[in-house]
């Protein structure tokens, strides 16, 4: 993490007036290292410089599928100069996904202000994306040794472990999932994911760990939960889990609650783009909740 902060930090920009000391670029670029930092400090490596030049590089992998955007920082970014953008198809990558990638890019970079945040976000998504249509999504069937543990990718925002036995990769229980429209603020993403025909606690377990086996869900900083559901026996089962975003599974719960929402699991993750929203975070989430489960009522 320190070193992504570090090199962005390193490209400052050389004062254009005695009252002009770089305070907005440093400022700038010290916010979005955070944001790279915590969202793909795994993924993320600083190369050599070029030159006055930053370089970074983003790898994305899922299953056999590698690519990679590379991002050239010049000497002035952000305030004067535009960073550059390259995607190498690595392993398994066509020249018409490469294409793809290229112009999730463009889309994505702005022409003023920090983008690498941006870029790499939209790329990342776009791979994911990409590479669901080309790979099988499902769980595999359950066998003997199919238990799992999920390990969350920020365990320092509050995050644990969650342990998943052989039935949660049953093809048996499981149920359609959809993905409902991202929501960002200020650098943040939200994005709710909704389980239906949910009525057992095995579906319910197959579901979540369906939608935290997603390449961008098992990497965000929160994947708030909550569920509501009857069983066969007419017991209804509901509960709800914060994953470190304290007050979010409640929230969620009341939501399904009061919208009487019947046989659901949602799932909202959050990548956290490195500046505080307070209580808008809550507002984002109760969005993300409502509008995936009225587009699927």
């Amino acid at each position: 993490m320190s070193g992504l902060v570090d090199a962005l930090d390193d490209l400052r920009l050389a004062p254009s007036t005695p009252a002009d000391d770089g305070t907005y670029d440093a400022r700038a670029r010290a916010e979005e290292a955070e944001a790279l930092a915590a969202i793909f400090s795994e993924e993320m490596s600083v190369l050599p410089r070029d030159g006055s030049a930053g370089r970074l590089r983003l790898t994305l992998a899922s299953g056999a599928l590698r690519a990679a955007l590379e991002a050239r920082l010049p000497y002035g970014y952000p305030s004067t100069r535009r960073p550059m953008f390259t995607i190498q198809a690595l392993d398994g990558v066509s020249e018409k996904t490469r294409q793809a990638l290229t112009q999730a890019a463009a889309a994505a970079t702005t022409e003023d202000g920090v983008c690498v945040f941006d870029v790499a976000t939209a790329v990342s998504e776009r791979f994911e994306d990409l590479a669901s249509d080309m790979t099988a999504a499902a769980p595999a069937p359950a066998t003997s040794d199919s238990s799992f543990t999920f390990h969350p990718a920020c365990p320092q925002f509050g995050q644990r472990s969650i342990k998943f036995d052989a039935a949660s990769a049953d093809g048996r229980y499981e149920v359609p999932v959809v993905a409902g429209e991202p929501v960002t603020d200020r650098r943040s993403t939200f994005q709710a994911f909704l389980a239906t025909d949910v009525d057992s606690p095995e579906k319910a377990h197959w579901a979540r760990r369906a939608i935290l086996a997603r390449g961008k869900v098992a990497k965000a900083t929160h994947n708030m939960l909550a569920y509501r559901f009857v069983d066969a026996a007419g017991t209804r089962h509901a509960d709800n889990d914060d994953d470190g975003e304290d007050g979010a599974g409640g929230k969620m719960a009341y939501l399904l609650d009061i919208l009487k929402a019947e046989n659901v699991l949602v799932v909202v993750a959050r990548w956290y783009g490195g500046v505080h929203l307070g209580p808008d975070r809550f507002k984002h989430i109760a969005r993300c909740t409502q509008q995936v489960l009225e587009a699927n009522g």
